[in-house]
């Protein structure tokens, strides 16, 4: 395509030319031009009038840029904080530190974009280490503090018998179905076992109550 257009462009100089210059030698050939008998001294012609000055429109005045997101913070919290959700930050960034540890993560964040500070603000953790999956959800407190729930779903190839004795020691059976079993920790957090195939799925839940709000100035 550029040499399409250089070609263009050099016709189109060409033809301008050739144009200009048949203008000219009419000009000069012409017949019937009656000569001057006197000789013309050309008035000098006025100046042509200045165009006036412009200026330029003002501007309006930029509008101010977001708060750039805390690096420190979780992915959950560093989002809240770019979408101007603030009542509950450190709640948040605290559950989700709590639940992902060291290991890598993504996150998909959902809020009320109409009244952020006054509703819930729910995040999916995808966790490397070990693979799960968590479901978070902070909402503020008409206390002034802010309540957190999150369930952690994983998947262990073993059965649910044998999670229970390698992982559940000292955890208490306060709920059975046909389906699913539920553990207390002695922390009372407590864990659901359902078996899957031959394996067992895992669903982990964690509940505070008035956990501290980040600060408002």
């Amino acid at each position: 395509m550029k040499r399409f257009h250089r070609i263009a462009g050099a016709l189109t100089l060409f033809v301008g030319a050739g144009v200009a210059g048949l203008l000219l030698s009419q000009d000069g050939l012409g017949q019937n031009q009656r000569k001057p008998t006197t000789k013309e001294t050309p008035k000098p012609s006025a100046p042509a009038p200045s165009p006036p000055a412009q200026v330029p429109p003002e501007q309006p005045p930029a509008a101010p840029s977001p708060p750039a997101p805390d690096s420190q913070l979780s992915l959950p919290a560093q989002h809240a904080q770019k979408s101007g959700y603030t009542s509950c930050l450190t709640a948040l960034d605290t559950a989700t530190r709590d639940i992902v540890r060291d290991s890598p993560y993504a996150a998909a964040n959902t809020w009320n974009n109409q009244a952020a500070d006054t509703s819930s603000f729910t995040s999916v953790l995808a966790i490397d280490r070990p693979q799960s999956t968590a479901i978070l959800t902070v909402t503020p407190a008409r206390s002034g503090g802010c309540d957190t729930a999150a369930a952690v779903l994983g998947y262990f190839v073993d059965s649910c018998i044998a999670v229970r004795e390698a992982r559940l020691q000292g955890w208490k059976l306060v709920w059975e179905t046909k389906t699913l079993f539920g553990y207390q920790a002695p922390d009372s957090h407590l864990a659901y076992l359902m078996p899957s195939g031959s394996g067992c799925s895992v669903i982990e839940m964690h509940v505070q109550y008035g956990a501290a709000a980040s600060e408002k100035k």
